[in-house]
């Protein structure tokens, strides 16, 4: 049972690394689509990652909500760099309504 833990843990390490050398030699179509299928499977530093592409839009159309969806997620399991992102966003108001509007009423 441990090697097959270590043998999915290393294929997944895999996986990440090619999306990331995928995304610094500028395919970020194939970065966010390696990253997706990671993300989905829990991953919560390919959701974090994601949530950055979304943010950013890259290789991907924009999309805050899309963000703060992949953030929420690695968020939950811990990863201090997506609560922080996450935090800052809603501090923000980053395309989050809900903060807007309480920001604006001095709250």
């Amino acid at each position: 049972m441990t090697t097959l833990l270590l043998s999915i843990n290393a294929l997944a390490q895999a996986e990440f690394n090619a999306a990331y050398e995928a995304a610094q030699a500028g395919d970020y179509k194939q970065a966010v689509s390696l990253w997706t299928v990671l993300a989905e499977q829990g991953d919560p530093v390919a959701q974090y990652t994601l949530g950055w592409m979304y943010e950013s839009g890259q290789g991907v159309v924009q999309n805050v909500q899309q963000a703060v969806y992949w953030y929420e997620k690695s968020a939950a399991q811990k990863n201090v760099s997506a609560q922080y992102v996450l935090a800052s966003m809603y501090d923000q108001g980053d395309g989050l309504i809900e903060n807007q509007e309480m920001r604006y009423a001095g709250i």
